[in-house]
């Protein structure tokens, strides 16, 4: 990567998207990257459908007159969440919230997408939520859950499974990044399946980067909770963006966010490359 420059936080006003936002902020301040909040929502859906061409220009005054209210409220979770110095921009728009993140993800080359969830049940959707769900759907930018736990610790100590594949290369190099701007220690945890460590990631041993072997018992999800314990930030390489499907690590990655002490990046590698 050629440094994070953007971040694209989903943004509602609600403690949740502050949350996101403030951890968005962590680097920020450090990379010298934008936050982009994001609200979506389909102002105009139920002013347009069915009505004719001048009554649809009317509806679209009426449309800018109802993202007020938001754009306000969004500029005040920035002054409250983000450092001063840090640079800002606010996109809302009339789309469904899911389409809003990922349309501006694209627009703004987003290096992060920054999403704050809930802690509700067990069941994924209500983990991740709809909205959640469909940016990991819609999207191939890397995507970073940031839930409450452990959410307001600094980022000291990273993890990052891996195996030899493209999404992994992608996920380690994010991650040394993020470990540099950090000036945290990234444990690089090589899941044995027979290959060999990827050069490209062989090379990002040394300094404040560790590589180990992860031997993976049958159930691995004990094991990851454990690593997560003592990590802040979990980097998981992820060959699709369907969460019930295994992991680099065996287990759904949809498991790995809800036994996680600490919030997940999920990495993929990007189409284009």
């Amino acid at each position: 990567m050629a440094g994070i420059r953007n971040l694209v936080v989903a943004t509602d006003c609600s403690e949740t998207s502050d949350r996101a936002l403030r951890y968005a902020d962590r680097i920020a301040s450090r990379s010298g990257a934008t936050v982009v909040a994001v609200y979506g929502a389909p102002f105009s859906t139920s002013t347009v459908e069915g009505i004719g061409v001048a009554a649809a220009f009317t509806s679209r005054d009426d449309c800018e007159q109802m993202m007020l209210p938001v754009r306000h409220c969004i500029e005040e979770s920035l002054g409250r969440m983000l450092s001063p110095a840090t640079a800002r921009a606010i996109v809302v728009a009339d789309q469904t919230p899911s389409e809003a993140i990922v349309s501006a993800a694209e627009e703004r080359n987003a290096d992060l997408i920054v999403m704050g969830t809930r802690e509700r049940s067990r069941i994924a959707r209500a983990i991740l939520g709809s909205v959640t769900l469909s940016v990991l759907a819609g999207s191939d930018r890397p995507v970073l859950i940031v839930r409450e736990r452990g959410c307001d610790r600094e980022i000291r100590h990273i993890v990052c499974p891996f195996k030899k594949t493209p999404q992994s290369i992608a996920a380690t190099r994010l991650a040394k990044e993020l470990a540099d701007i950090s000036g945290a220690d990234l444990r690089l945890l090589h899941v044995m399946d027979g290959h060999p460590v990827a050069p490209e990631i062989a090379a990002l041993a040394g300094g404040n980067v560790s590589i180990e072997e992860l031997h993976l018992e049958p159930d691995p999800g004990p094991q990851i909770t454990n690593f997560t314990k003592r990590m802040d930030l979990i980097v998981l390489p992820s060959p699709t963006r369907r969460f019930a499907d295994p992991s680099v690590v065996g287990t759904p990655s949809w498991q790995v966010v809800r036994t996680a002490e600490c919030p997940v990046l999920t990495v993929m590698a990007r189409r284009h490359t």
